[in-house]
């Protein structure tokens, strides 16, 4: 997460070090820092990096990136399964590159609204061999 409302995830490789001015570990969504700091991190449910800097990466809102797919009416977003409230849906953007997959499923009598189920971009790899042992991974 960058500024507490972009969801950067598999972006961070292009980050100087030098850009990040504050780095906030979230623990899940009952955290007592995320409901001062930022609401829109609690109501994810799910733990999250908030990494504070001035760099600005290219990002869509929710509701953009529902037009780019070609939907209309009301819309429901989740993320990696975990459905967002429509208030956390108009405050957080995404940046292309983290969108790994889109599911979508057409509204329906028993659902009225669309529902767009984003899944993230998944972490490359890592090679564990090729580093000194104490080496820490944030993923």
């Amino acid at each position: 997460m960058l500024n507490s409302t972009v969801i950067i995830n598999g972006v961070l490789s292009d980050f100087d070090p030098q850009e990040i001015k504050k780095v906030t570990v979230y623990k899940g969504s009952d955290a007592p820092a995320a409901q001062e700091a930022a609401p829109q991190l609690q109501n994810l449910g799910i733990g999250v990096i908030d990494i504070t800097s001035s760099k600005h990466v290219r990002s869509k809102s929710f509701r953009q990136l529902g037009r780019q797919l070609g939907l209309h009416g009301p819309l429901a977003f989740a993320l990696n399964g975990h459905v967002l409230d429509q208030q956390t849906a108009a405050v957080l953007r995404i940046a292309p590159a983290a969108v790994g997959q889109v599911h979508i499923v057409r509204s329906s009598p028993e659902m009225p609204k669309t529902r767009v189920d984003i899944w993230l971009v998944l972490p490359p790899k890592t090679d564990y061999r090729k580093y000194p042992p104490g080496t820490i991974f944030l993923r």
